[in-house]
C-alpha cells in the first residue's frame, strides 16, 4: 500500500467519522459525549498514521519477525491506551449514563478494521 492510498483512505475514513461524530447531535443521550467522540477520532487517526510508518519500517527489516512483534506492540498498546482515554474521561467528566462509551467503541471498532486491512497490505508487499 502506497502512501498516497493509505493517507486517501485514511483521509476519507476519518471524514466519514468526522461526519458520523456530527450526527451525534440528533441524539440528546449522545451529543455531550462528543468531545470523547473527537478525542477518539484524533488519537486513532495519529495510531494509524504511526502503525503505517512503523509497519513500512518493520516489513523492510531484515528480522522478518519484526513486523509480527509490532503488531503485537500495537495492539497491545491500543487496548491499553484506550482503557486508559477512557477512564481519564470518565474521571473528569463524570458522565451519569453509560452511553458515552458507545461512540468511543464505534470509533474503536471503525479504526481497528482500517488498521487490519491496511496492516495486511503492507504484509504482502515486495520490498
Amino acid at each position: 500500500m502506497s502512501k498516497k492510498q493509505f493517507f486517501f483512505q485514511l483521509g476519507s475514513l476519518t471524514l466519514l467519522t468526522a461526519l458520523g461524530i456530527a450526527l451525534l447531535n440528533c441524539f440528546p443521550k449522545l451529543e455531550s459525549h462528543i468531545p470523547l467522540a473527537s478525542l477518539s477520532l484524533l488519537f486513532f487517526t495519529g495510531l494509524s498514521i504511526v502503525m503505517y510508518f512503523v509497519g513500512i519500517w518493520a516489513i523492510r527489516s531484515k528480522n522478518k519477525n519484526d513486523f509480527t512483534s509490532i503488531v503485537i506492540f500495537f495492539i497491545t498498546t491500543k487496548m491499553l491506551l484506550s482503557v486508559v482515554l477512557v477512564l481519564v474521561y470518565f474521571r473528569y467528566v463524570q458522565p451519569t449514563e453509560r452511553l458515552f462509551v458507545l461512540s468511543f467503541l464505534v470509533i474503536y471498532l471503525i479504526y481497528t478494521i482500517f488498521e487490519t486491512h491496511f496492516m495486511m497490505k503492507i504484509s504482502k508487499m515486495k520490498l
